[in-house]
This record gives C-alpha cells, sequence and structure tokens, in this order.
C-alpha cells in the first residue's frame, strides 16, 4: 500500500494496483467464428513442455493424498474482463447509523477483474499478478490459436460486466454494510467505466493416481498461467479421504481451495485511489477491496450471463491499448486533481478571491474536456432511449 496522500483536507488513499476439478473445455479455436476485433490477448510465452517441467516437482504426492501421474495438459485462452471505473455512493460512517457522518466517497478501481467466462474452479480466481503487469497484449488473430504446434482451447466470452452496476444498486442497505461504514446501494453513480476484453493464457493439467484394487483413481486439476516464463501455478488442494479418516481432526489442515506457487492470490476489485471526506479516518478503508470481494460469487457470475456477451457492440467496451487506458486514466487523474481544487475553494472562506475560483473552474474545464468521445456517445444513446415516444 501507497503512503496516504492529504491536499488541503482532502484525503486520498492510494493502493497499489495489483493484478479442482474442471470440466475440460472441448471447443477449440478454429470452431469459433470469431472474436470481437475489440478483444486483445496475451501471447502464450512458454510451451507445455515447460509447463509439465515446472508442474510436476509441485503437483507430486504428500503423506494426505497419493503420488500422482499427469493425465493431460492442454493450452487454454481463458476470457476475461479488465475494469476502469470511478464510482461514487453515499456513505455513513460510524458504530451506529444514530450520530454517523455521512459524506460523498468516489472511488476509481483500476485494472479490476471479472471472469469472462462461468467455467467451475477457473471462474472463482483472479487472474491478476504482477507477471500479467509485464506482459503486454495485442489484437487477437487467429495465428494466436496455435501455440509451439498445439491447438489452443479458445473459450467464448459469456459474461458482461455492466449487469454488475445494476446488481450493486438492487442490494438491501442491510447487504453494504462493512466495518463501520453504510454504503446507500441507491446512491452509486458511476462516472466512468470502461470495460477491456482480454484473452488469458492457460495450461490446464489434469494429474490422476492409480488405482490400487482399494481405492479409486483421484484426480486434481493443476493450472500454469503462461503469460510469462515463470507465471503463477496454482493447484487444487484435497485430501486423500481415506487419510482423512483416520487422522484426529486437529491434524488436518484448513486447506484453501487453491495452493498458489510464485505469487499469492490476486484480489478482483483492485482499488487505486479513494477520495474522502477530510474528517474521516481514511485508514479503516485499507481492506475495502477484499470486502467487495466477497459478492462475486459463483451465484452473482451467474447473473453476468448474456448471450449477447460476444457481440460487444456497447460503446463502453473498449480495446486494452495503450491509447485507450491512458484516456481513461487522464480522465481519473484530473478527478483527482479537481477535487483537491474544490477542496482549496471550500477552505477559503465565505468569499473566496476570484483567482481561486478560476483555478478551481480550470479543472472542471480540464476534466470535462478529458471525458472520452466515445463515453459521451453512450451517454447521448442511453438518454435518447429513455426518451418518451
Amino acid at each position: 500500500m501507497m503512503p496516504l496522500q492529504e491536499a488541503r483536507g482532502l484525503t486520498t488513499v492510494m493502493f497499489a494496483v495489483r493484478p479442482c476439478r474442471v470440466p475440460w473445455p472441448r471447443r477449440f479455436c478454429r470452431s469459433l467464428t470469431s472474436y470481437s476485433p475489440k478483444v486483445y490477448a496475451y501471447p502464450f510465452k512458454l510451451s507445455s513442455a515447460q509447463a509439465v517441467a515446472q508442474l510436476d516437482p509441485i503437483v507430486g504426492g504428500s503423506f494426505l493424498r497419493p503420488e500422482l501421474q499427469m493425465q493431460k495438459i492442454v493450452p487454454v485462452y481463458f476470457p476475461a474482463w479488465f475494469i476502469d471505473a470511478e464510482v461514487e455512493a453515499s456513505v455513513l460512517a460510524g458504530p451506529t447509523a444514530l450520530g454517523a457522518k455521512e459524506g460523498r466517497v468516489t472511488v476509481i478501481f483500476n485494472n479490476s477483474y471479472l471472469p469472462g467466462h462461468t467455467m467451475s474452479k477457473l471462474s472463482s480466481i483472479s487472474l491478476l499478478s504482477k507477471q500479467l503487469e509485464r506482459s503486454r497484449p495485442i489484437p487477437f488473430s487467429p495465428a494466436l490459436g496455435n501455440q509451439y504446434d498445439t491447438e489452443v482451447t479458445c473459450l467464448p466470452f459469456k459474461t458482461t460486466p455492466f449487469a454488475i452496476l445494476d446488481a450493486v444498486k438492487s442490494l438491501r442497505p442491510d447487504d453494504c454494510v462493512w466495518n463501520n461504514l453504510r454504503i446507500d446501494p441507491s446512491s452509486i453513480h458511476t462516472n466512468l467505466i470502461s470495460a477491456y476484453p482480454v484473452l488469458m493464457p492457460l495450461y490446464l493439467a489434469q494429474y490422476a493416481s492409480a488405482e490400487d484394487g482399494t481405492r479409486k483413481s483421484m484426480t486434481l486439476t493443476a493450472i500454469v498461467e503462461a503469460n510469462h516464463e515463470h507465471g503463477r501455478i496454482i493447484v487444487e488442494n484435497f485430501i486423500d479421504p481415506d487419510v482423512a479418516s483416520v487422522l484426529p481432526a486437529w491434524m488436518l489442515p484448513d486447506l484453501d481451495e487453491f495452493r498458489y506457487h510464485g505469487a499469492g492470490a490476486a484480489n478482483f476489485a483492485n482499488i487505486s485511489t479513494l477520495t474522502l471526506p477530510p474528517e474521516w479516518n481514511a485508514p479503516e478503508f485499507g481492506s475495502v477491496a477484499n470486502w467487495l470481494d466477497t459478492f462475486l460469487t459463483a451465484e452473482t457470475l451467474q447473473e453476468l450471463v448474456d448471450t449477447d456477451a460476444g457481440k460487444m457492440d456497447d460503446l463502453r467496451i473498449r480495446p486494452f491499448n495503450d491509447e485507450e487506458a491512458t484516456s481513461v486514466r487522464t480522465f481519473f487523474r484530473l478527478g483527482e486533481e479537481r477535487a483537491e481544487a474544490h477542496t482549496f475553494l471550500n477552505e477559503s472562506g465565505a468569499n473566496p478571491l476570484q483567482e481561486v475560483k478560476d483555478y478551481t473552474a480550470s479543472f472542471d474545464t480540464h476534466r470535462e474536456n478529458a471525458l472520452p468521445k466515445w463515453w459521451k456517445d453512450w451517454q447521448k444513446s442511453v438518454t435518447e432511449k429513455t426518451k418518451p415516444t
């Protein structure tokens, strides 16, 4: 976490941006009609043989499970959404609603992650990583469907990210209480959101134990992130039931669903900036991203399924390149500077100098001018649709 920044009474909290038994996919790139031109993909940086060489020493066996042997390994392009957004909401801060402080909070999300597919297990983890930050995606082309002379399984996009905004607004107020904060879900307003469709290169490996006449074969799935020569390895955790049945409870570890090697688990929600009322205690927001992650479950992901997800004709869906991301994040940065200017104006008394007023107004103008044209076009289209006929 980066240091707190306090500017003329405005508190801005900066955060570092981070980014089983899986049913085996059967749909290949050659059978897909096409991806939208907006889709970018991270190239594979290692072959299946290299992935196996990294996996075998990690998977192996232990006293909690039998020795496992690899049965197959498949290269997969898993669809995902990276999301940049600036969202405002009314929040009550205090141990009880009575006497709580009310204020408007602005949250900026940079490179938050949403699974683009509902595939079991894979959709329950965030594939953001430090290694991914050092990689650069490229526009998807059919040539990427074959890696190291192997056909890649390309999963289609099944989810759309924008339905989550409506889902959050429809939450009950009692569902939006975190520590001493109460968020009014009906007050949530999105100043700007951009969703980038990307394909994440993975190897899915299936391991199995041998049948010995006394027990059935056990299977385990491992995931290798292939966007880097040494990407994370994610292995399903499980304990041999025969072993678990003879061990006392205190000897059985409390296992998470996956073990991570190379780096730990990543958040889905990645918050880069929180802009708060000046009198609020900023450190209490430190784990807000973890709290937001609890809302993304298998059930809520199903609510985001859209049969037209692959069309991507929504103007808010943008290709993940430098030009698009920079324009959005410039707007965010100017919003932070604008908030600081308004705080300075508010602290200048009842009759601030004209120079102070002009200084503040200039940030309003810069911010408005930085709003991407596609966002203005989208707002216009929404307004036209809601006009009475």
